[in-house]
């Protein structure tokens, strides 16, 4: 049953959903904001007749709070402590492009919570900071105090222009409308889209250590704002290219990336 709720702990009041059976192989999915987890409703409640799911938003961002500045430390350490919270382990995380850097510090501080990743739009901590200089007009979201003014005063008109972007050229009207309505109306309820503090965060990013866990990269090779990012991570990491997606693959291609998914989760 579709019902999100709030799991409020010591570094963060976390927004998520618990679907599926208790005892089955976990899959624990973030989205990538200012995609929210009404985005993933449908692929999730379709996963979770077979598997464990829980959704998450990213601490800091949608209708999940932190408490303290926006740092990867500190959102990593909010992640930890939900997976701790809930007890789980062995679990597949599904992160995407900022914040998959915050799933492989997950990872490589808690090992025994993560078997696996799969990561969605994302590359080395220098080649996003190069698409973020070049998402960025003139440097405003990259200026402290003023890029956080930026995204308060204007984040809805930031949300519509994204998904613009993000989307594959082409890509209708009705198609952009389904992406920007819910978060849109997650913004109305309260959330938040912190893209200043996340572009500031990454600009103090050293590359992530070494992982033992394997790594399965999705990379939509449509998206137009990715267009100069090569996605090459980390050992252990298996690249799939798809031409005809975007920003947002795993939603794009849905019965492609659950089959993908479930494979994943029956090793």
């Amino acid at each position: 049953m579709w019902s999100p709720g709030t799991v409020d702990l010591p570094a963060a009041a976390i927004r998520l959903v618990q679907l599926g059976p208790a005892g089955a192989p976990t899959l624990v999915v973030v989205p990538d904001p200012p995609n929210v987890l009404e985005h993933h409703r449908r692929l999730l409640e379709s996963l979770a007749r077979r598997w464990r799911i829980v959704g998450l938003e990213l601490p800091g961002f949608g209708r999940s709070r932190l408490r303290g500045p926006l740092s990867f430390a500190r959102v990593s350490a909010a992640v930890v402590a939900l997976l701790d919270h809930l007890e789980l382990r062995d679990v597949t995380l599904e992160m995407a492009c900022i914040g998959a850097h915050v799933g492989l510090r997950v990872a490589h501080a808690r090992p025994d919570r993560i078997a696996r990743l799969v990561l969605l739009q994302t590359a080395t901590a220098a080649q996003l900071r190069s698409w973020a200089r070049g998402t960025d007009l003139a440097g405003l979201l990259h200026t402290p105090l003023v890029g956080q003014a930026l995204c308060c005063l204007a984040a809805r008109a930031m949300v519509r222009h994204w998904y613009g972007a993000a989307l594959p050229a082409g890509t209708d009207r009705v198609t952009r409308a389904a992406y920007t309505a819910p978060a849109l109306a997650g913004l109305a309820q309260g959330g938040r889209f912190p893209l200043a503090a996340a572009y500031q965060a990454l600009a103090r990013l050293p590359d992530p250590p070494r992982l033992e866990q394997p790594i399965h990269l999705v990379f939509g090779t449509g998206d137009r704002t990715h267009a100069a990012t090569a996605p090459d991570l980390l050992p252990h990491t298996t690249l799939e290219r798809l031409p005809a997606c975007g920003h947002f693959p795993g939603l794009e291609a849905p019965a492609l990336h659950a089959a993908r998914l479930e494979a994943l989760l029956a090793v």
